[in-house]
C-alpha cells in the first residue's frame, strides 16, 4: 500500500544519507520532499544538502590511538550540524577517557572550515590530565553486611560498566607479530597496548550508581535510615 511504499522509500533516504556521512559528508541533509504517481509509475523529488567534505583531526589521543576516538565520537551516525550532536561527542570522549582513570580529562570537538571550497575539518582534542589510580576501597562505619560483600557488590558494577569500554584487555598487535614471525625473543618494536583494571579505575557515575544500590541494600534489611555516600582520599 502507499503508506507501506513511503516508510520504505523514507527508510531508502535515511540510508543514503547515513552512507555519506560515513564517507565524510558530515553535513549532509537529503529529504524526501515529493512523490508524484502516474498510473504504476512514480516520480520522486529529493531536496538535499551536501555540504563540505570532512577530514578527521585527532590531537592529544594518547595513551589511546586515532581509531579509539573515532569510535568515540561515533562519526557518520548524525548529522554535525543537527542541535547537540557536537555536545555528545565531547561528553562520549570525555567519558572515555574517564573509564580509563583519567578523572579530569578534557575534551574539544569543533568544526573547522579548510582553506580550499568544499574542505572542512572535525578537530577532536584530549587534554587527559593525570590518571587517578583508585588503591583500595574501604567501608567505614558498615554493619550487618560485612566489607566484603560490600565490595563484592561494587565490584559488580565496576566490571558491568568498564569492562565493556573495549579497551580493558586490547589485542597485542606486537605480540601477535612476534608469535607469527619467529619463537626467537625480540625487543619490542611498540610499547604495550594500554590497559584497564575496572578496579583501579574511578569512574564516578558508576560509583553513584553502586552506593545507591548498597544503600537499598540496607533498607531492604530493614535500616530504613541507612546513608551510603562516596568519600575519597587523595595519596
Amino acid at each position: 500500500g502507499d503508506a507501506l511504499d513511503r516508510r520504505r522509500l523514507q527508510g531508502d533516504v535515511r540510508e543514503l544519507q547515513s552512507r555519506l556521512w560515513q564517507e565524510g559528508w558530515l553535513e549532509a541533509e537529503i529529504r524526501l520532499a515529493r512523490v508524484e504517481r502516474e498510473g504504476d509509475a512514480a516520480t520522486l523529488t529529493l531536496t538535499a544538502r551536501v555540504g563540505p567534505h570532512y577530514s578527521v583531526i585527532v590531537r592529544g589521543a594518547a595513551p589511546l590511538d586515532r581509531d579509539d576516538v573515532k569510535q568515540a565520537l561515533h562519526i557518520g551516525a548524525e548529522r554535525v550540524t543537527a542541535p547537540g550532536v557536537l555536545d555528545g561527542m565531547r561528553q562520549r570522549l570525555r567519558e572515555t577517557y574517564e573509564k580509563l582513570g583519567f578523572h579530569d580529562a578534557q575534551a574539544y570537538v569543533e568544526r573547522v572550515r579548510g582553506r580550499r571550497e568544499g574542505e572542512a575539518f572535525l578537530l577532536a582534542r584530549v587534554v587527559p590530565g593525570a590518571r587517578l589510580r583508585v588503591l583500595g576501597t574501604f567501608f567505614p562505619g558498615a554493619r550487618h553486611l560485612s566489607s566484603a560483600i560490600l565490595r563484592e557488590q561494587v565490584q559488580s558494577y565496576l566490571d558491568e560498566d568498564l569492562s565493556s569500554t573495549g579497551i580493558t584487555e586490547p589485542v597485542d598487535a606486537e605480540t601477535a607479530r612476534l608469535l607469527v614471525a619467529s619463537t626467537t625473543p625480540r625487543l619490542r618494536e611498540t610499547p604495550p597496548p594500554f590497559r584497564v583494571h575496572p578496579h583501579e579505575v574511578f569512574f564516578e557515575p558508576t560509583y553513584e550508581r553502586a552506593t545507591a544500590h548498597l544503600q537499598e541494600l540496607y533498607r531492604a534489611e530493614g535500616y530504613l535510615s541507612a546513608v551510603v555516600e562516596i568519600g575519597r582520599a587523595h595519596v
